[in-house]
């Protein structure tokens, strides 16, 4: 763990900075900056060693790239020790993160007190909010990460600029809520001078401009705004600066909740509310559900992925922090399952009609074309507080067409798979339930006295379930189906030698399915691959021993193994002298059941004896290159 002390503070907007108890910490050399500098954009998020290749190199990385970020790595982690804050940098596959309080670094504190700020404005508490944005903005010294040499950094400063400025929005859209246009008419003049094709500025100034008693003035620069975009961008005003206008004519610029945050324009009737019924049962994932809302709730359109395997608890966990968000995001809540695991995800279109029918355009006005489509429903979502949650993605493209065009919205996305090439996406991967939260769940569900009156029982019943919330809350629900059951009977049905898939289906709760879900799509040599794992007996050695259980050459034996980890049906654990996969029990079970339904007999004695001839070569065999990706030095 981290030892940071009073006076530590990490500063990314402006220069890059680093003060340890005793005062500053100097990193002077470039490749080092850049490493730290991408870090600590991404606090507490694990940032991959080939991003930050990527980040270093750019396009042009030498063969010795990833040798060379782990030097970095390492001088960084002496530097940061002699200056008090040893633990900074902390190693987890496939790279590293920045382990940090939020106290302690500017960008967490500014996206903390942002947070707090609109949860203000959306309670009507202007002048707490007002506060909080003031507090925020007073933490940029200058602009953000100045100085160091990387265009992946420079493009991710111009994204924290552009964050800071939404923030300057809402802070001025508070101030003009508590009175002060006479101030602000000014200075946001000068914003629109300097940006006058952003429409949110315009609008406030128009706004500031109406209350300070000069109308004619406001008119006046909606129709200058009107001229500048038809004659140089062929479109007309959107939403907010017409909305800005109508209230100018109304007379009623002083609209409380005019942009922040913006009223649902007139004919969208009523706020979207998609979200499927949450779980009533649903236990555990505080501290992740925390984290989740903490980044929802930030800056800018923060996106959020749930990874994990199925049966996981992805959906489960999206479902319930939407609802719980609810009065973050009052102009509502938008939900799609994208069905992106089976043999037909949606298409974009689709999940697009049925979004914009929920945000009031009429079917007779509803484009035909995706790309229309994405454009109308960016269009209508620009201004509005509103959560997006993409359920069970297939990958970046399917969801890019969905996502919101302004820093009004927030997305919250699952899927089986790390969608690294999603732009500023945050991964939150669920590991199993702690074994308090899977006990938990099984009393939620059942709702009767067993699990108190026979707590090794649960404990034995969670960890056979793997803690697996899905195996858990369908060993849970044949308990409920059956009150004349204790728990040590269901235990004792799941220890039978072929039993314990079969005996944790019930009703739609069906573990074996959400893996074959998993399996199906892999290759051929990743399916037999799997399958053959359990022949080991234990922990598989990566190498000849796979390449033995496949009958297949090291090099296509090493790809199934990548294909089995991405899909996250094992757990490679690469650490010398002896890599190596890992089934859970359930999971090996799953494999177990399939080697026995898919290999025949012949196959199944040539694979022992490739076993056997391969136990001598395991000993002296050492990762692929590839695999280094995984646990860097």
């Amino acid at each position: 763990m981290s030892t940071q002390a009073t006076g530590t503070r990490f500063g990314v907007l402006g220069t890059l900075e680093v003060h340890g108890p005793a005062g500053p910490v100097a990193v002077p050399a470039p490749r080092q900056r850049v490493v730290l500098a991408m870090l600590l954009l991404e606090p507490g998020q694990v940032v991959p060693v080939d991003r930050l290749i990527d980040a270093v190199w750019d396009d042009a990385p030498p063969a010795t790239a990833r040798a060379q970020v782990q030097i970095c790595v390492s001088a960084l982690r002496r530097r940061l020790t002699d200056g008090g804050l040893p633990g900074t940098i902390v190693t987890r596959a496939p790279g590293y993160f920045a382990q940090v309080g939020t106290a302690a670094h500017d960008l967490a504190a500014f996206d903390d007190a942002v947070r707090r700020a609109r949860f203000a404005a959306t309670q009507r508490r202007p002048s707490e909010a007002a506060g909080l944005y003031g507090t925020a903005l007073a933490l940029w010294r200058d602009e953000p990460l100045l100085g160091v040499p990387s265009r992946l950094v420079r493009s991710a400063a111009e994204r924290l600029a552009e964050r800071r400025f939404a923030v300057v929005e809402e802070h001025v859209a508070v101030l003009l809520e508590l009175g002060q246009a006479a101030r602000l008419a000014g200075e946001l003049g000068e914003l629109v001078e300097a940006h006058p094709f952003r429409e949110r500025v315009r609008a406030l100034h128009m706004l500031a401009l109406a209350q300070s008693g000069r109308r004619a003035e406001a008119l006046a620069s909606y129709q200058r705004a009107r001229q500048l975009f038809v004659e140089q961008l062929g479109l007309e005003p959107g939403e907010e600066l017409r909305r800005a206008e109508r209230a100018v004519l109304a007379a009623t610029p002083r609209r409380p909740a005019e942009s922040t945050p913006p009223p649902a324009p007139p004919d969208s009737g009523r706020a979207a509310r998609l979200l499927p019924l949450a779980a009533a049962d649903f236990a555990g994932r505080e501290g992740l559900a925390a984290r989740a809302e903490r980044l929802l709730t930030g800056p800018g359109m923060p996106i959020v992925a749930l990874t994990g395997i199925a049966g996981a608890g992805k959906s489960a966990l999206a479902v319930h922090l939407g609802h719980q968000l609810a009065p973050v995001f009052p102009d509502g809540q938008l939900y799609a399952g994208l069905a992106g695991t089976t043999a037909e995800p949606r298409a974009a279109s689709a999940v697009l009609g049925r979004f914009l029918a929920a945000l009031g355009v009429p079917d007779a006005e509803l484009p035909a074309g995706a790309d229309a489509r994405a454009a109308l429903y960016r269009d209508r979502l620009a201004g509005r507080r509103i959560l997006v949650v993409l359920d069970d993605a297939s990958g970046e493209g399917q969801l890019l067409p969905l996502l919101p065009g302004g820093p009004s919205a927030a997305v919250l996305v699952t899927s089986r798979q790390r969608l690294t090439a999603l732009p500023g996406v945050h991964h939150l991967p669920l590991a199993p339930l702690p074994v308090a939260d899977a006990v938990r769940l099984v009393g939620t569900v059942l709702g009767d006295e067993r699990p108190r009156s026979e707590p090794d029982a649960v404990r034995h019943l969670v960890e056979l379930c793997d803690r697996l919330p899905l195996a858990v809350r369908a060993a849970a629900a044949r308990l409920a189906a059956r009150p004349d059951w204790r728990i040590a009977t269901l235990v004792a049905q799941l220890k039978r030698p072929g039993r314990l898939l079969a005996a944790l289906s019930h009703a739609h709760l069906d573990v074996t399915e959400a893996f074959a879900s998993m399996y199906r799509p892999l290759g051929p040599a990743a399916q037999h691959l799997f399958r053959r794992l359990p022949l080991v007996g234990g922990p598989v050695p990566i190498g000849p021993m796979c390449a033995a259980l496949l009958g297949s050459t090291a090099d296509e034996a090493d790809s199934a193994v990548a294909e089995l980890v991405t899909a996250g049906l094992v757990t490679a654990h690469w650490a010398e002298p002896a890599p190596r996969l890992e089934l859970t029990g359930l999971l090996r079970a799953y494999a177990a059941d399939r080697l026995a339904a898919d290999d025949r007999p012949a196959d199944h004695r040539a694979t022992l004896l490739r076993l056997d001839a391969a136990r001598q070569a395991t000993r002296s065999w050492h990762a692929p290159r590839w695999a280094s990706a995984a646990v860097p030095g």
